[in-house]
């Protein structure tokens, strides 16, 4: 079993899954046949994102903060923690609760993970590297990041979300794994939002293949595709082990 390959049948929660990223996931989830709980305050997601899964039995759609605590009642198997303002435009408005998000969110979709003893994915960022000063970015790079910039409760909530994750595999041994999303797009992408790619662009790529800049020409940016029916994946999940102390795995 791998976070890319859940098991039919089984059960998963995704926090923030009524937002652009997490509704994607829900559907996919749903269509292998895994009963789905849905965890959004909808501070940046909306129902609508998630209303054609309303009638399946499958999904349960759950309107609360998990800053305050997550307990959805019943098995898990796989806890997918997407929570989180992710625009500019968002976690520049909602720094406190972006902060709140990747802190006090993260524990609680740790510990409801070691309590069931699920699998935990965490949704992390490039924006760990902050202003990267290497093009691209290797996964032992460890970036360039002002701690108090208008920017850094972002980064900062990602980077305590992936450390407080290596954490909990190496003191727990809870079953983790840390995918880092690139520049994203596709449907359900909200306008003016603030992403590196806009909604019109989106659509533009979306009818047309992507043209890659010459090498050298410019930093390269990673773009990652999200649609119903050909959702591409970022590079493979980081795996954790448990109580490892290799810098190579644990950034």
């Amino acid at each position: 079993m791998t976070a890319s390959s859940p098991e039919p049948g089984k059960h998963a929660v995704v926090t923030r899954g009524a937002g652009f990223l997490g509704s994607h996931l829900c559907e996919r989830l749903v269509a292998r046949g895994i009963r789905v709980a849905c965890v959004d305050n909808f501070i940046t997601g909306s129902p609508a994102n998630v209303s054609p899964l309303t009638a399946s039995p499958l999904f349960t759609l759950i309107n609360r903060d998990i800053t305050e605590g997550l307990d959805v009642g019943g098995p898990v198997e796989y806890v997918f923690h997407l929570a989180s303002p992710a625009s500019p435009a968002d976690y520049l408005r909602f720094p406190v609760q972006t902060l709140k998000a990747g802190s006090a969110g993260t524990i609680h979709a740790l510990e409801l993970a070691r309590k069931e003893r699920a699998r935990f994915v965490l949704a992390s960022s490039s924006e760990v590297y902050g202003d990267p000063l290497e093009h691209p970015q290797p996964e032992s790079y460890w970036g360039n990041v002002n701690p108090i910039g208008p920017r850094s409760p972002y980064d900062e909530a990602k980077r305590f979300a992936e450390a407080t994750t290596a954490a909990y595999a190496r003191t727990y041994g809870v079953s983790t794994a840390i995918a880092r999303v690139f520049n994203s797009y596709g449907p359900r992408m909200r306008p003016g939002d603030g992403r590196a790619i806009r909604p019109s662009s989106a659509r533009r790529w979306q009818a047309s293949p992507l043209r890659s800049p010459a090498a050298g020409s410019r930093p390269a940016r990673c773009a990652m595709s999200m649609t119903p029916s050909t959702a591409s994946s970022p590079s493979p999940p980081v795996p954790i082990p448990a109580r490892s102390t290799s810098a190579a795995t644990t950034r």
